[in-house]
């Protein structure tokens, strides 16, 4: 059975996916030319007040798997996770209308992933490892027609799990654990870089024929670690860089082919970073 979408609807989201993103570049130019500017101007004690009572959201740190650390099952991480889930569900993001750039980007594609993995399919059964409650389940669903049914699996942590079953039932929710069977699509959305043995999750992975890996950093040069303070946690989220190459060379010895990376605004500024760093936001495909 063939989907009744238009053939160049994933087209025209990636075309409005870079035209958004070259927008994004003129502003963060303008931006960091006023930056640059103030600190011609103003005396270095006034960034050092600021780094004390406002310090660095990221920041890099050496041998940060070894450090006291925040994980997504903190109460706090979680409230944020339920607000962010009604923030992004609601009809006014489902339209677009109050989506931010990078929300813009990922959400579209997503759905561009999902409509490449359902391409001439009745059923598509998706994996969301690290989901959180569900966002990418609306988004996708949108885009699919009536008669495609959608099975959809989110790998999470216990609080995310049974929260998330009570906002969308529709969901099979598993507490830290893969679900059986082959799947269309699998989608793991910034959650490599808090892994820090990833190369042994994607390796037992259920088989899919997609693998679409949203917002990962990634850098040219060396591995380095980063400490995120991310929503005022009392001890940081820590998640690792990785170099580029390195992890497109391991996926592609799994049995992958590349299809696309699609385009996303650049990474937010970490502190002290040894390297480079940019969003990857690759989408694979099973070969053998």
């Amino acid at each position: 059975m063939s989907l009744r979408v238009p053939p160049r609807r994933g087209e025209a989201i990636l075309l409005e996916n870079e035209i958004a993103s070259s927008a994004f570049g003129l502003l963060a130019t303008k931006f960091n030319f006023m930056k640059s500017f103030l600190k011609k101007i103003l005396p270095p004690f006034v960034f050092k007040l600021r780094d004390i009572f406002h310090p660095a959201r990221m920041e890099y740190v050496k041998n940060g798997w070894t450090l006291s650390r925040s994980d997504y099952n903190e109460e706090l991480l979680v409230e944020k996770q339920v607000k962010k889930f009604r923030r992004l569900v609601s009809e006014s993001y489902l339209d677009n209308s109050e989506q931010s750039e990078l929300e813009h980007h990922e959400l579209s594609c997503a759905q561009v992933s999902g409509l490449r993995a359902a391409w001439g399919k009745s059923r598509m059964r998706v994996l969301d490892f690290g989901g959180a409650l569900g966002v990418y389940y609306h988004y996708i669903k949108k885009v699919l027609p009536p008669d495609v049914a959608l099975e959809y699996h989110i790998t999470e942590t216990e609080k995310i799990c049974k929260l998330g079953q009570k906002l969308t039932p529709e969901i099979s929710f598993h507490d830290h654990s893969l679900p059986d069977g082959h799947f269309d699509l699998i989608m793991l959305s910034s959650t490599l870089q808090y892994i820090q043995d990833w190369q042994a999750l994607l390796q037992k992975l259920p088989p899919t024929d997609y693998l679409y890996l949203p917002r990962t950093p990634v850098t040219s040069g060396h591995v380095f670690t980063v400490k995120d303070r991310f929503g005022g946690v009392s001890r940081p989220i820590i998640f690792e860089v990785r170099n580029r190459k390195e992890m497109e060379k391991f996926i592609l010895n799994l049995g992958y082919q590349e299809v696309t990376e699609f385009p996303l605004p650049g990474f937010p500024k970490v502190k002290n970073a040894p390297g480079d760093i940019a969003y990857a936001n690759w989408l694979f495909k099973k070969i053998n």
